[in-house]
């Protein structure tokens, strides 16, 4: 229990330093940029509001994912998860396609939810499944296609499509990779399932879900700022008619 509490407690300080050094890094960037002055940084300039634009849109959807895959971690009783897996794998893809509906969160918030689940015992397949059906299907996308496609004659079938191709590509790809285990599709976090600080006495309910939202949260916004480094980049150097072909 003690190498488990510690190696929880260095991962922490893992993902502290580094949102420390991203910090960093861009009071940095942004005193270089304002040093320089507009004519000889304006690429950086640009680099930077197009990196804060990605980070600030994103982030509070991870925050919503962290917080969803937190509560499954805490509060959902086994016996809920276990009947997922107990369904015959042809029913279980369909369910979790259709769980969708009811997560209004897109794919920065679907991943650490998803990951949740499968460390929970949810089958692969399944888990994979609902993170590529979610963002797709869910009420806030189907409503926001509505209203882009709305007075254009083709609404219903755009929704329609919509909804059903992107659920059909999420089954696929849930029934091949829901052949492999979930130690060959997860990646080590160093917080599989959150020990319990002991004070001598147990750790409240509440305690351990602010702990698991934490943990994903951090752990996520690696990879979201990772990506929106590349992205900003892109967007930044790459001439838009390459882009746009």
């Amino acid at each position: 229990m003690a190498t488990r509490r510690t190696a929880i407690i260095l991962d922490r300080s893992v993902n502290g330093r580094f949102l420390a050094g991203v910090v960093a890094g861009l009071a940095a960037l942004g005193f270089a940029a304002w040093a320089l002055g507009g004519g000889r940084a304006g690429w950086l300039q640009t680099w930077m509001v197009i990196f804060s634009s990605l980070i600030i849109s994103a982030l509070p959807f991870v925050a919503l994912g962290a917080v969803a895959a937190s509560i499954v971690a805490v509060f959902v009783p086994m016996s809920a998860i276990e009947r997922i897996g107990r369904l015959p794998r042809p029913l279980q893809l369909p369910v979790a396609a259709v769980a969708g509906v009811g997560f209004p969160i897109c794919e920065c918030g679907s991943v650490p939810l998803a990951r949740r689940l499968m460390l929970r015992g949810v089958p692969p397949g399944a888990a994979i499944t609902f993170m590529l059906a979610a963002p797709v299907v869910n009420p806030v996308v189907m409503a926001s296609t509505f209203v882009a496609y709305r007075g254009r004659g083709s609404t219903l079938l755009m929704v329609g499509g919509r909804v059903m191709l992107g659920a059909s590509i999420a089954m696929a790809v849930g029934w091949v990779l829901g052949r492999k285990m979930p130690e060959e599709l997860l990646r080590e976090s160093g917080e599989p399932e959150r020990a319990p600080v002991d004070f001598g006495r147990p750790e409240s309910r509440w305690g351990r879900f602010f702990g698991h939202v934490v943990g994903d949260f951090t752990f996520m916004a690696k990879y979201l700022i990772a990506g929106a480094v590349v992205a900003a980049v892109v967007q930044t150097f790459l001439p838009q008619r390459i882009v746009q072909g």
